[in-house]
């Protein structure tokens, strides 16, 4: 679980998996915050599960068919992590 935030600036530093898997396809996308990248990045820099899952994600070509497979795939990651 993570830690609570010291402060509004401190907030989600420490992802765990389940924020991680939360936040992949904006990651992927480059849609998250400078901060938020960070926040990913770092955890993904400390977590093989996670990286290959984005390393993943990043390969695939971006259809219809591909996003609605990635949505799945992420939704049972996020069961498997419960």
């Amino acid at each position: 679980m993570p830690r609570a935030p010291a402060s509004e600036d401190d907030e989600m530093r420490d992802l765990s998996c389940d924020q991680s898997v939360d936040l992949l396809d904006m990651y992927v996308e480059g849609t998250l915050s400078p901060e938020m990248r960070a926040d990913m990045q770092r955890h993904l820099g400390g977590c093989a599960d996670c990286l290959a899952l984005a390393e993943q994600y990043e390969r695939l070509p971006r259809t219809e068919e591909v996003e609605q497979r990635l949505r799945a795939t992420v939704a049972a990651a996020r069961r498997w992590r419960h």
